[in-house]
């Protein structure tokens, strides 16, 4: 409970921009991609990373975050990638941070 005034703070900032979606809005534009757009751009990545066979992507509902890694055992990963739209301007970031 000790961090629990720094989440408070944290939420009244959000809900001084118009609430959490608006928020979202504003920091990261309307311009979404969908999860299959999502997907293509990541098989590309790993292409250009020269690992695609390594990696398996999977769109997953019910997921917290946009993305992430986890392994699928013997060198071999999976992408999972949440079924719903994602901020065309967060898509190179989250490349780049769940694989590169």
């Amino acid at each position: 409970f000790a961090l629990m005034p720094i989440a408070e703070r944290i939420m009244q900032k959000v809900h001084s921009f118009g609430g959490p979606d608006k928020y979202m809005e504003l920091l990261s534009g309307q311009d979404k991609i969908s999860a299959e757009e999502m997907q293509d751009t990541v098989a590309k990545y790993l292409k250009e990373q020269g690992i695609e066979d390594k990696v398996e992507i999977r769109v997953v509902e019910s997921m917290l975050s946009t993305a992430n890694v986890t392994s699928a055992g013997e060198g071999r990963y999976y992408v999972n990638i949440a079924n719903g739209p994602v901020a065309r301007t967060q898509v190179q970031g989250i490349c780049d941070h769940e694989v590169g």
